[in-house]
């Protein structure tokens, strides 16, 4: 909630705890999501393929990045909830996003020219 409303939750918890009310607006400005990144293989993390691209693409709809550096040691995934880090999104325009999410999905298939 606090990228989708654009809020402080744990300035509204603590006024709620001290003084029982809840101020900020709960209506929601943007549809988020969080894309997470596993490294493979073993030992230190040497690249992240496609992430400059990503970047440059998304950089203004990417509120929060939190990928392990280059040069760091793989975490082990079964000893760890998030063992790579992630790309916390959001998009204020919920059928923009849809478009991005259809072109992904078609992409790779049979040209349609050639039908």
């Amino acid at each position: 909630m606090n990228y989708t409303c654009d809020i402080d939750l744990f300035r509204e918890w603590a006024r709620a705890v001290t003084f029982r009310r809840f101020e900020a607006p709960t209506v929601g400005k943007y549809n988020t999501a969080i894309i997470f990144k596993r490294a493979k293989g073993h030992g230190r993390i040497t690249r992240i393929d496609g992430l400059d691209d990503y970047i440059r693409r998304f950089r203004d709809h990417i509120a929060e990045q939190r990928l392990l550096p280059i040069g760091t040691q793989r975490r082990n995934r079964k000893r760890t909830l998030v063992p790579g880090g992630f790309l916390l999104v959001r998009h204020a325009a919920w059928d923009q996003r849809g478009q991005y999410d259809r072109w992904r999905r078609f992409r790779g298939r049979t040209d349609p020219d050639t039908g």
